[in-house]
């Protein structure tokens, strides 16, 4: 029989064809395309797995793959050659979690971009983990969610009611404060007008300013701007947020991302390599790097090679921070001043970013105009 197994790679969603066969007479567990080690892991999950559904393993199996599969990914098939094995898997139904030897199912990453894969092949059900029939719901699935092999055994068959899906509100916790919450002086609302004038025309934003006069609280109020994601600007956002992890609500509640990795970090979490990066999980929303000059060369050429956010970022105009703001007398050296005047600016300019200066609070205490009154007047609705 074929098996069409979705599968998440790490950065995107595919789907493997194979070929099961239960041959009689044989004794032996073969898996073309798999290392002897990830087939002997295999194995050993579904035999004990299978014995949870009251159902004998048979004594031999062949799977054939279409195609070689990383040994990362071989505990994907898992599930699908178990109920492939019960007979249970019938034209248009896939299967996507992680099976347990105990026969419990859990979900993995990617659920979205794996089922989305699927959808596009052909399949019209999915057996998912419960966390998971959001995901099978917004890729166009029909979701039977189940957290036992037994379970999705006896749905399949029509001997078990389908549960009743529970969509949680799916993404990380979005930033909800507004621009109104933001008080200064005239010089605070000024920066804030110009920050925003900035995003609307799509270029790069650099708030220079002393410590506590609220470049962080600008930033993130900057990803409120955009709006809500377009529809399909929504499922791209929860594909990849599927793939780091969490779980998939309803596409209309889907929320621009606002992303913040620390200065600390290395190329590879903002490009990502066999998984997702910081750039990736930004992509329609914001990509904040505060205290610029601290980040390596590295991550700044690979933000600078990257597309699709809207990109933010915050320094002092010195190490210590205290340069010509008249909060007190700067402690740096000259030279240390120069080359980190020199640093700022030359990864202002690879970045493409354009300055704006955030004054030091003081005792003003005027608001800023509310985010919608900001994005009505600098975004022009389509």
């Amino acid at each position: 029989m074929g098996l069409m197994v979705p599968v998440w790679t790490g950065r995107a969603g595919r789907v493997v064809h194979a070929t099961l066969e239960t041959p009689r007479g044989a004794d032996t567990w073969s898996c073309v395309g798999l290392t002897a080690r990830a087939s002997a892991e295999v194995r050993a999950t579904v035999r004990a797995a299978l014995r949870t559904a009251t159902e004998a393993p048979p004594a031999g199996v062949a799977l054939t793959l279409e195609e070689s599969l990383d040994h990362r990914l071989s505990p994907q098939i898992e599930l699908p050659l178990a109920l492939g094995l019960l007979g249970a898997l019938g034209e248009g139904d896939v299967a996507f979690g992680l099976l347990h030897m105990s026969g419990r199912i859990t979900p993995p990453r990617g659920a979205l971009g794996a089922l989305q894969a699927a959808r596009e092949a052909g399949a019209r059900r999915a057996i998912v983990a419960p966390q998971d029939a959001g995901a099978a719901v917004a890729a166009g699935l029909e979701a039977l969610p189940v957290e036992s092999l037994a379970e999705a055994v006896g749905t399949l068959r029509g001997e078990v009611p389908t549960r009743p899906l529970f969509i949680p509100r799916g993404g990380p916790p979005g930033w909800e404060g507004d621009f109104e919450d933001v008080h200064g002086g005239p010089e605070t609302v000024e920066a804030v007008e110009a920050a925003c004038a900035l995003v609307a025309s799509g270029r790069g934003v650099l708030l220079v300013g002393p410590p506590g006069a609220g470049r962080t609280m600008i930033a993130r109020r900057l990803v409120g701007l955009l709006g809500a994601p377009s529809p399909a600007e929504a499922l791209e956002i929860s594909v990849a947020q599927s793939g780091a992890g969490w779980s998939v609500g309803r596409l209309e509640d889907v929320r621009r991302p606002f992303r913040a990795p620390h200065h600390s970090c290395s190329a590879d979490v903002v490009a990502g390599g066999r998984g997702l990066g910081e750039a990736d999980l930004a992509r329609h929303g914001v990509l904040f790097l505060d205290e610029l000059p601290a980040f390596s060369e590295l991550v700044v050429d690979e933000v600078a090679a990257a597309r699709g956010f809207t990109l933010v970022a915050s320094a002092t105009p010195c190490p210590c921070g205290y340069e010509g703001t008249g909060v007190r007398a700067c402690s740096c050296k000259p030279a240390e001043k120069l080359a980190y005047a020199r640093r700022l600016s030359s990864f202002a300019r690879r970045l493409r970013l354009n300055e704006v200066e955030v004054p030091a609070v003081r005792s003003g205490t005027e608001a800023c105009p509310s985010t919608a009154a900001l994005r009505a007047r600098y975004f022009k609705e389509e």
